[in-house]
């Protein structure tokens, strides 16, 4: 990041997640972006799926701010004590800058469908999602393979393969 000129600072702290394959303890990268700082975790980007491959970029940790941060970690406070930046902006957030974040204010199936729309029509064969809150993404696990098929029948595709992946990175 420094050779890019982004200012860059590594932090680590305990992660909270629930799975044997994860560390409790972690570390990744603060950054300053125009201004702003923003968690970066390129690490947690492409975690192995249950048979060991890879899935495909999830983008979960790409620019969050502290309260996404706070949900599965805690910051060491030796790093905390050495005055850890603010990071309130989702301005650079991937998944924001790529309209693939779902906002409960909106209809979560509705959006979905936009996105996968959207998507579909510009030739992209892998997506990833953000949704704000665990209720819009448990809803859309609960829902996801009727949605999927009822967007494929919207758009005349008669035969469409399609596998789909999701962390929880909250408790």
């Amino acid at each position: 990041m420094r050779e890019l000129g982004i200012e860059c600072m590594c932090v680590s702290g305990e992660q909270n997640w629930n799975t044997e394959s994860l560390y409790s303890s972690h570390s990744w990268n603060i950054v300053k972006i125009n201004g702003e700082y923003y968690h970066l975790d390129l690490t947690v980007d492409c975690l192995p799926v249950e048979d060991g491959e890879k899935c495909p970029p999830n983008y979960g940790f790409f620019n969050v701010d502290d309260s996404f941060v706070s949900e599965g970690r805690k910051i060491y406070d030796l790093f905390t004590s050495l005055g850890v930046p603010k990071c309130n902006s989702l301005k650079y957030n991937y998944h924001i800058m790529n309209g693939l974040y779902v906002d409960s204010k909106t209809d979560i199936e509705q959006e979905f469908y936009n996105i996968l729309n959207e998507h579909f029509n510009n030739g992209l064969d892998n997506i990833s999602i953000k949704f704000r809150n665990t209720y819009d993404f448990e809803l859309m696990v609960e829902n996801c393979d009727d949605w999927i098929v009822r967007f494929l029948n919207s758009v005349s595709t008669e035969s469409f393969d399609y596998q789909y992946y999701y962390y929880d990175f909250s408790n």
